[in-house]
């Protein structure tokens, strides 16, 4: 799984996979979140989100969720 930057998620999902398709935060304008004030907003490319699912479909069996 190719993961960058901070990956923020609640506890409920811990046990699911965390599928990483966007950079950065679509809002960014939030007063009380600083987390991504120096990250600008990106999509990733078709190419690693697909090679993240195919890796997660053959190595993430136990998982509940995405």
């Amino acid at each position: 799984m190719h993961y960058e930057g901070t990956c923020i998620r609640p506890p409920s999902e811990a046990f699911s996979i965390l599928l990483q398709v966007t950079l950065g935060c679509s809002h960014n304008k939030c007063t009380f979140c600083g987390t991504y004030k120096d990250k600008r907003f990106t999509i990733k490319p078709d190419e690693i989100i697909l090679s993240d699912i195919i890796f997660a479909s053959k190595y993430m069996r136990n998982q509940d969720r995405v």
